[in-house]
């Protein structure tokens, strides 16, 4: 048998390098075979072809593993060789020396295959969410790349400019130049106004995946089946430490809960998830790739449902996803491209039928829902969501919970959801958390109490049943945190982690705005949904028309014969008094109708400011 070639079967399919060079296996996107885990270094191993075989050497920080026992390097002859990467039980790679005609030949993994990394030749690192859907042959010239349909390749996202980019091509370069697209364009990503892009770069144009192969761009989507892991995360606020070394894994298109007492950290942890407020130390990996060094990027891919809902009471919930939509899609997306959206997002929710409801006449249960249609109209892949039970009845709690498992899932093959996404719920209801898939448990100081299957925290806290759960918080309470810790980690139920020592994270840097429209266009959306929810509302229609001739009614019944008028031989003593009066009526009048809307607005306004609202247009509308 030639032992000059290598099978390689990894979660990126399987791969047969030739015996002529040296190959590399890692998360970087430059690797010769990329595996999208976070347990992965970006370099973590080499193959190379010896005299009787294939030499493999560890090279990674977090080790390469053979049959439960960690090894630096071993050599291949004849047979099978299984080995696991970063972890005891990291993802898995399978060498074989083989003979095979054609070097680098590379067969997509089967449908039945679990995939946890890259789906065709030498894709993206972390493609698990990745599926490819076809090659783009390059040819020299200008190839412009954009939403519209008359584009040399058409970008079907939202979130896609109509002409976003264009990639200039000549016999030996190949170069990307945003178009001043909304929500710009990434080399590996980087946003880039220009830049140039080699072999195996990606380009990433909203949820689209470009990597360059060879004389073809092969095409990759982020379809929300994306593996979130946090690594090491701790928090400080001054000398107090609020997180202590948070470390788990969460598979893609999976629904987490977090709970824990109050002071556990909970917030915390979904800040620091979300990447609102990094952590200190430590990372979290979005499919393999760092959220915090990519925040620019992947921002755009992660939604989060705040506990009051963002939603105007007086609009339905047709009007309030409109509006919702004109914020947070491109100024060129048309009318009708908008409205297609929202409805399909209200089909999936579940909305149909009270699609021309307020929002004021929802269930509690109903008006969640609609909240969280709010998100998914960008199609997240991963979605954040703060207490959406808080205040539900029991029914309502468990039908949220449910369309939260089912969001996670997918609809499954030939839905308008296929591939579903990753779902985590911070939640003080216990009720149904058996409806998770895993659930992460907090003790005070952000110690981590439990993590894993939702069945295997009743047989850890020795509970029958989550109705029962509500004692566990008495004694996470009543137990310092680092003890609970300790107990989890002494477990059966703890998988350790790949071991990465924690690194400080520097401070983030100034990002680019997200705002998807003018300041103009933003007034005039901002302003013609005020005056959609003033319209709906009649009591507070009459009562801003009859404050200016209530208050006009005061100064008119003030002492002062002279009113306003001067006197020819003296002094008016009476106008500075009408004056006065005039000026705090005015003021009270203004007052009345803008505290009024701001406060009742600052929930809308605290989610809306993160997607790009300008203040000038909030204020002026």
């Amino acid at each position: 048998m030639d032992l000059s070639t290598l099978s390689v079967v990894s979660p990126a399919g399987r791969t047969t390098l030739a015996g002529n060079a040296s190959y590399l296996v890692g998360r970087a996107r430059g690797a010769d075979i990329v595996v999208g885990d976070g347990r992965v270094s970006r370099h973590h191993l080499v193959l190379e072809p010896v005299a009787d075989g294939w030499h493999v050497r560890d090279i990674s920080a977090n080790g390469l593993w053979q049959d439960g026992r960690r090894i630096r390097g071993t050599t291949l002859r004849l047979g099978e060789v299984r080995l696991r990467l970063g972890a005891v039980d990291g993802p898995e790679v399978v060498l074989s020396p083989w003979q095979v005609e054609p070097p680098w030949q590379v067969e997509p993994p089967r449908p039945s295959e679990a995939v946890t990394g890259a789906t065709a030749t030498r894709p993206a690192a972390g493609a698990v969410a990745h599926a490819c859907r076809r090659r783009h042959p390059l040819r020299p010239g200008t190839l412009r790349l954009g939403r519209s349909h008359d584009n040399d390749i058409s970008v079907a996202d939202l979130l896609a400019s109509r002409r976003h980019a264009e990639l200039l091509v000549d016999a030996d370069a190949v170069e990307v130049i945003d178009l001043g697209s909304a929500n710009g364009t990434f080399v590996n990503g980087q946003r880039v106004e220009r830049a140039p892009v080699g072999q195996r770069d990606v380009i990433a144009i909203g949820h689209h995946l470009y990597q360059l192969e060879d004389d073809a761009l092969v095409e990759y989507v982020d379809s929300g089946d994306v593996a979130l892991e946090a690594q090491d995360l701790s928090v400080w606020a001054g000398a107090k430490q609020l997180m202590h070394d948070l470390t788990f894994r969460l598979p893609g298109r999976s629904l987490l809960g977090v709970v824990g007492p109050s002071g556990a950290g909970k917030s915390t942890l979904l800040n620091a998830l979300t990447g609102f407020r990094p952590a200190d130390t430590g990372s979290v990996l979005y499919n393999g790739l760092d959220l915090y060094a990519e925040y620019d990027e992947l921002r755009r891919r992660i939604g989060y449902v705040p506990q009051a809902d963002p939603l105007h009471a007086q609009l339905t919930v047709r009007e309030a996803l409109e509006y919702g939509a004109e914020l947070r899609f491109p100024a060129d997306t048309t009318a009708r491209e908008r409205r297609a959206r929202v409805q399909e997002v209200i089909g999936e929710l579940g909305l149909t039928a009270h699609a021309d409801t307020a929002v004021s006449r929802l269930s509690g249960g109903q008006k969640k829902r609609t909240s969280v249609a709010l998100e998914l109209l960008t199609r997240p892949s991963l979605l954040f969501l703060d207490e959406p039970t808080s205040g539900l009845d029991p029914a309502n709690d468990q039908s949220v919970m449910e369309t939260l498992k089912g969001l996670a899932h997918g609809g499954g093959p030939g839905s308008a959801d296929e591939s579903g996404r990753t779902v985590i719920v911070v939640t003080h209801s216990v009720l149904f958390l058996d409806l998770c898939d895993y659930i992460l448990v907090l003790a005070p100081g952000g110690h981590v109490a439990y993590f894993g299957p939702s069945d295997g925290a009743l047989r850890f806290f020795g509970k029958e049943d989550f109705r029962e759960f509500a004692a566990v918080f008495r004694e996470l309470e009543n137990t310092p945190g680092a003890e609970m810790a300790a107990r989890f980690r002494a477990s059966e139920y703890f998988v350790p982690s790949a071991v990465v020592a924690p690194v400080a994270r520097k401070a983030p840097a100034e990002l680019p705005g997200v705002r998807q429209q003018p300041v103009v266009a933003q007034l005039v959306t901002l302003t013609r949904r005020y005056l959609r929810v003033v319209l709906a509302d009649p009591s507070y229609l009459r009562m801003i028309i009859a404050f200016p001739f209530l208050l006009g009614i005061i100064p008119r019944v003030i002492p002062a014969p002279d009113g306003l008028k001067s006197l020819p031989d003296a002094p008016n003593p009476d106008a500075m008094k009408v004056l006065v009066v005039l000026v705090l009526c005015a003021c009270f009048m203004g007052m009345a109708n803008s505290v009024r809307e701001i406060v009742k607005e600052r929930d809308i306004y605290r989610r809306e400011r993160t997607i790009g609202l300008s203040r000038t247009a909030y204020l002026g509308s």
